[in-house]
């Protein structure tokens, strides 16, 4: 296949899983035997951020940060929550759709896939960390912080898994 022609069914494959998951996340809710499966996945998606997140707070010494559901708590009465639109489900998708759609050997798709999920993950570990450190010591700039900086970072990340995938690993022969 020319290069021209897996650049094509590339983007093609993009574009579709991309309505897909517009079509799924759209409709989701409406689907009855779906919907609780997807809010199970959102709650344990959610949990499991503020679980890790709490987890590396202590290890950088916030002793006295603790888990409350898809609560991050700094004190008994104040925290960061994690809301479903701060889960990145999409961005977990597109991710997917990506390595899936880009041409490289199905064994290195196998284990790089869950690898770059696992790191995404992580780097939504480190983002809620640091939203949580904004939160206790610059509070004015959460909001900011929340938009804009550390969603950058998310996105900023998930591309760079996207370059280390399309330079050196979907490479090998």
């Amino acid at each position: 296949m020319t290069k021209m022609k897996r650049a094509v069914v590339f983007v093609f494959v993009l574009v579709i899983f991309y309505a897909l998951w517009k079509l799924f996340s759209a409709s989701v809710a409406d689907i009855a035997w779906l919907a609780p499966g997807y809010t199970k996945l959102q709650l344990f998606l959610a949990t499991s951020i503020a679980k890790f997140t709490v987890g590396l707070l202590q290890v950088f010494g916030f002793n006295e940060v603790f888990q409350q559901g898809r609560w991050i708590m700094m004190d008994p009465s104040n925290g960061v929550v994690i809301t479903n639109p701060c889960l990145g489900i999409g961005l977990y998708w597109m991710f997917t759709a990506f390595i899936i759609s880009y041409p490289g050997k199905l064994i290195s798709k196998v284990w790089f896939l869950p690898l770059g999920l696992f790191l995404i993950f992580m780097v939504h570990v480190i983002r809620s960390a640091f939203l949580g450190f904004v939160y206790i010591y610059y509070p004015d700039i959460f909001v900011f912080s929340h938009l804009y900086i550390s969603r950058g970072f998310l996105f900023a990340m998930t591309l760079l898994f996207c370059f280390v995938w399309v330079q050196y690993i979907s490479r090998k022969k």
